[in-house]
């Protein structure tokens, strides 16, 4: 991880960058979105909102239910996001 920047790993020799446009060598860069790169080269984009939704806790409890690993993104806080926060 690097703070501000994004998440890198390397999987079959090749280098996967995950965060900020610049970092993952995109051109341009909008609130909210977030690139993956592989060895340089950007491959796709996401937009993600602030709003919790409504089921969010619903959705998490059954993936829970079903053993499966869940994790929360948030941003480049350095505190987690409390789970009380889900609606």
């Amino acid at each position: 991880m690097v703070a501000g920047r994004g998440v890198e790993a390397t999987s079959g020799g090749a280098k996967w960058r995950l965060g900020s446009a610049s970092w993952c060598g995109a051109v341009g860069e909008s609130s909210g979105t977030v690139w993956i790169s592989k060895d340089g080269v950007p491959l796709a984009h996401f937009a993600f909102e602030d709003a919790v939704r409504a089921n969010a806790r619903a959705a998490v409890s059954a993936l829970s239910d079903l053993r499966l690993p869940v994790r929360l993104i948030s941003g480049d806080a350095v505190d987690p996001v409390p789970i009380g926060s889900l609606p």
